[in-house]
C-alpha cells in the first residue's frame, strides 16, 4: 500500500482527512457522517497501514479484511520484524533464565507447616490431588525456585519454595513463601528474556499454562502466576520492549491488566491489550487456539491493536487517534464524541441468567443488604449461611445454586468470638473440617481493619489501598461471596449523609463488579423505629439501600406470634423477607430461623464450657399437621345437622364445631389461628362454602354450609 496515499483511501471509503496523516472514515454500518475509523499509511506498518476503531464494539480484524479486499492486498506482518523463524529454530536459541537480581537462597521459614521436605531433590514432593501436567517450575540461574502446583482437592494451588535450613545447611523445599524471597517470572521452554529476541513483540499472560502453550508456538511470554500477580519492580524486565498483554476475559483479568499497565509504564516502548471477549467468560489465550485459533491470526489480531504509550488506558473511547504511540505524559486529544449505541436483538437463549449463588439474596457482581436490629441473629445467619454457600449443602433447607468460597469480615467480634460461633455451627450442622478447608475465610475488624472511605472536613476520600488489596485478595483467593458485618465498621463516614454513604456504597458495588462477586452488607436497623422492620428502616441515609440489588429485612418473632406458633420463647426465632417494600408477608410465608445452644466441650476447671447459639431452619406451623380426611368428614357431618355461622364472633360459629372435632381450645390463640386457617382453606376449596341465609331475627346473615363431600 505504500503507493497508495490518504486522496486514494478518501476517494474509496468517503471521509475526511485531517492533520496527521491520516483518513477518518466511517465504521461498518454506520452513517456516512460517522468518523471513528481512522487509516494512516505507514510502510512500514502490515500491508502498509494502520487502522484504529474507536468503539469498543467495531472489530479492527473485521475493518482490516474490508480495507484489504478494497485494495487487493493478503496479510503480510510488520516490515521491521521477521516472524517466519519456525518455533524448533527458537527454542534451540536457549539462554539462561532471566533473573531479577542476585539473590542468594532464602533461609527456612522457623516453624513451617510440614517442616524441609525432600532435601536434595530438585522438587517438592507429589501432593495429594495433585493435577497431571500442572506442577510449573519457576527457575533461577537455571535451578527451580518455586513450585506451583495444581490440586483437584482442597485450595486450587499450592506453592512450594527452594530453601535453606540455616541451622544444618540443607536445601530442600516448603509450603510457604520464605521472607525475602525474590518473585522470578515463569517462562516456557523459549526464553523472553534471550538478548536475541529483545526485538520480538513479549507477550505478558495470566498464567503457566498460557505460557506453555504460547511457547510451544515459538512465542515469547511470560507470567507472575496469576492476573494480579504484578511484583514492584518487575517493569525493568520490559524496559525498551513492545508488550502485549494477553488477559482472560474476566474481571481479574480486567484489573490484572491495569495493574500490569502500571508497571511497564515508564520501561516498556509501547504496550497494547487483547482480552479475547469474543470467547466465553474467563476463557483466556489456550483456550482460543484449543477453539481453532492460529499464530498468524494471533499476531492479526496484535498489530489490528490501538497503539498506546506504556501507563495510558487503551479503551476505545480515548485511543490515539493517529494511531501511533502517544510519548508518555502527553496528552491524549481529539477524542470521538459520546454517541448514543443502537439497541442489537439478541435471541433469550442467549442471554445468561442472573448469577445467584444462594436463594434469591446473594448475586454475584452486586451488593445486596441485611437489615436488622441488634441481638436478632443476623450474624449467626450469615455464618450458617456462609458454611451453606461454602460447602454447597443445604443446611438451611436452600439449596445453593453454586458452592463457592466464601470470605467473612467481622468488624466487631474477635476472631476468638468468630472461631467459637463457626466451630459450633459446624458441629451443629454436622460439617467435618476438611469441607470448609479454603472454602472459608475468616477476618476480624480488631486485628484486620477495612475501612474503604473516610470522610474529614477536607471532604470525603475513597482509602484505594484498602479497595485495592481487598480487591487483589478476592481475585487471588477465588472468593465468591463476601459478607461485611456490620456495614458501619468497614467505613469512617457520617450515617446520616446520603453522599458520603454512597460512596461507600459505591465502592463496595464496583467491587464486586470488577471481581465477579456477591457481597452482602450487614446493616444495623435504627433504634425506636417500633413495629416490623423494613428494608427502610436501615440505620442512617437511604443511599444504601438504593444501591443495593437485594434487601432483606430480619424480626424477632413478636408476642402475638409466639402464642399463634405455640412457642414458648419467642427470642429465639425470627424471620427474614426479601424486598424493598413497606409492607412485610404474613407471618407463615416468611423465611423462619431458630437459635438452638450448642456447648463446645471446651470447660477447665476454672471455667464452664460455651455455649453458642447457632442458625437453623425452623417452619411456622402448618394447620395441617395431624388433621386427616376423616377429620374433615367429621366436620362436614356435623356442619350438615346444624346451622353455623361464618363469623368467628357469633356462638354460633363454625369453628366450635372444627374445635371438638379435633379436640382443641379455641380460646388459646395457637388453635384459633388453626381453627381459621383449616377453615379457610376449606371453604377455598368447596369443602365448605358461605351461603347467604335468614336468622332466628329475620335477619340475612353467612352461613357456612357443606360443599363438595370428602371422599
Amino acid at each position: 500500500m505504500d503507493t497508495v496515499t490518504c486522496e486514494d483511501i478518501q476517494h474509496v471509503f468517503g471521509g475526511s482527512i485531517s492533520e496527521g496523516g491520516q483518513v477518518r472514515i466511517p465504521a461498518i454500518g454506520r452513517p456516512p457522517s460517522d468518523r471513528s475509523v481512522s487509516i494512516r499509511p505507514d510502510k512500514d506498518a502490515p500491508n502498509g497501514y494502520l487502522l484504529n476503531c474507536f468503539r469498543k464494539s467495531d472489530d479492527p480484524i473485521q475493518h482490516r479484511a474490508m480495507v484489504d479486499q478494497r485494495f487487493g492486498l493478503k496479510w503480510s506482518p510488520r516490515k521491521d520484524v521477521d516472524r517466519t523463524r519456525p518455533a524448533a529454530a527458537m527454542v534451540a536459541k536457549k539462554a539462561l533464565p532471566v533473573r531479577l537480581t542476585d539473590v542468594p537462597l532464602p533461609a527456612m521459614t522457623p516453624k513451617v507447616k510440614w517442616g524441609l521436605q525432600n532435601v536434595g531433590a530438585p522438587e517438592p514432593p507429589p501432593i495429594r490431588g495433585e493435577l497431571p501436567g500442572r506442577r510449573h517450575a519457576y527457575r533461577r540461574d537455571g535451578e527451580a525456585v518455586r513450585f506451583k502446583i495444581k490440586k483437584t482437592q482442597g485450595a486450587p494451588w499450592i506453592d512450594f519454595y527452594r530453601v535453606r535450613d540455616p541451622a544444618t545447611g540443607r536445601v530442600g523445599w516448603q509450603a510457604r513463601r520464605p521472607e525475602g524471597f525474590v518473585p522470578v517470572p515463569y517462562i516456557g521452554a523459549l526464553d523472553p528474556f534471550d538478548p536475541a529476541l529483545g526485538d520480538e513483540v513479549l507477550l505478558w499472560v495470566e498464567g503457566e499454562k498460557d505460557v506453555d502453550t504460547l511457547s510451544r508456538l515459538g512465542l515469547p511470554a511470560f507470567t507472575f502466576g496469576s492476573a494480579t500477580d504484578v511484583p514492584e519492580g518487575c517493569g525493568e524486565l520490559v524496559r525498551g520492549r513492545d508488550v502485549v498483554i494477553l488477559s482472560d476475559n474476566d474481571a481479574s483479568g480486567r484489573i490484572g491488566t491495569r495493574k500490569k499497565r502500571d508497571a511497564c509504564a515508564g520501561s516498556a516502548v509501547r504496550v497494547r491489550t487483547y482480552d479475547f471477549s469474543e470467547m466465553g467468560e474467563g476463557q483466556d489465550v489456550t483456550d482460543w487456539m484449543e477453539a481453532g485459533g492460529t499464530v498468524e491470526a494471533l499476531w492479526q489480531r496484535i498489530e489490528a491493536l490501538n497503539d498506546t504509550d506504556a501507563g495510558g488506558d487503551q479503551s476505545a473511547s480515548d485511543a490515539p487517534q493517529t494511531g501511533e504511540a502517544t510519548p508518555v505524559g502527553e496528552a491524549q486529544a481529539d477524542r470521538p464524541p459520546i454517541t448514543a449505541t443502537p439497541f442489537a436483538w439478541v435471541v433469550p437463549e442467549a442471554i445468561p441468567p442472573r448469577a445467584w449463588v444462594y436463594g434469591r439474596h446473594y448475586i454475584r457482581r452486586f451488593i445486596t443488604t441485611t437489615i436488622a436490629p441488634g441481638g436478632v441473629g443476623k450474624s449467626s445467619l450469615g455464618i450458617a449461611e456462609a458454611l451453606a454457600i461454602a460447602t454447597g449443602r443445604p443446611i438451611l433447607g436452600i439449596k445453593p445454586v453454586q458452592r463457592a468460597r466464601v470470605w467473612i469480615w467481622n468488624g466487631e467480634d474477635p476472631l476468638e468470638e468468630m472461631q467459637r460461633r463457626i466451630v459450633a455451627a459446624c458441629l451443629h450442622h454436622n460439617i467435618r473440617p476438611e469441607e470448609i478447608a479454603g472454602w472459608l475465610f475468616v477476618d476480624s475488624g480488631r486485628t484486620s481493619p477495612l475501612v474503604v472511605v473516610t470522610q474529614t472536613r477536607a471532604g470525603i476520600t475513597i482509602t484505594e489501598p484498602v479497595v485495592a488489596a481487598v480487591k487483589a485478595t478476592i481475585i487471588d483467593r477465588g472468593i465468591g461471596v463476601v459478607i461485611i458485618d456490620p456495614f458501619v465498621s468497614c467505613h469512617e463516614v457520617q450515617e446520616n449523609d446520603n453522599v458520603a454513604i454512597n460512596t461507600v456504597a459505591t465502592v463496595w458495588a464496583q467491587i464486586a463488579d470488577e471481581t465477579g462477586c456477591a457481597i452482602d452488607l450487614v446493616h444495623h436497623a435504627r433504634k425506636g423505629s417500633g413495629g416490623e422492620v423494613t428494608v427502610e428502616d436501615g440505620r442512617g441515609a437511604s443511599a444504601l439501600n438504593s444501591k443495593a440489588r437485594s434487601a432483606r429485612a430480619l424480626n424477632p418473632m413478636t408476642s402475638d406470634e409466639a402464642e399463634k406458633a405455640d412457642v414458648e420463647n419467642r427470642r429465639l426465632h425470627f424471620r427474614t423477607f426479601d424486598g424493598k417494600a413497606n409492607l412485610a408477608p404474613p407471618s407463615d410465608e416468611s423465611i423462619w430461623f431458630r437459635l438452638v445452644s450448642v456447648p463446645l466441650g471446651n470447660g477447665t476447671p476454672e471455667r464452664p464450657e460455651d455455649h453458642v447459639g447457632v442458625v437453623e431452619a425452623w417452619k411456622w406451623p402448618n394447620a395441617f399437621d395431624g388433621v386427616s380426611l376423616t377429620n374433615l368428614q367429621a366436620v362436614q357431618h356435623r356442619v350438615s345437622d346444624g346451622r353455623y355461622r361464618e363469623s368467628s364472633q357469633s356462638k354460633e360459629w363454625v369453628g366450635y364445631v372444627v374445635a371438638e372435632v379435633l379436640r382443641l381450645d379455641a380460646d388459646k390463640k395457637a388453635d384459633l389461628a388453626k381453627i381459621k386457617a383449616l377453615l379457610k382453606t376449606w371453604i377455598a376449596n368447596g369443602a365448605l362454602q358461605v351461603v347467604e341465609e335468614t336468622d332466628a331475627k329475620g335477619m340475612k346473615r353467612p352461613f357456612v354450609r357443606v360443599g363438595e363431600w370428602a371422599h
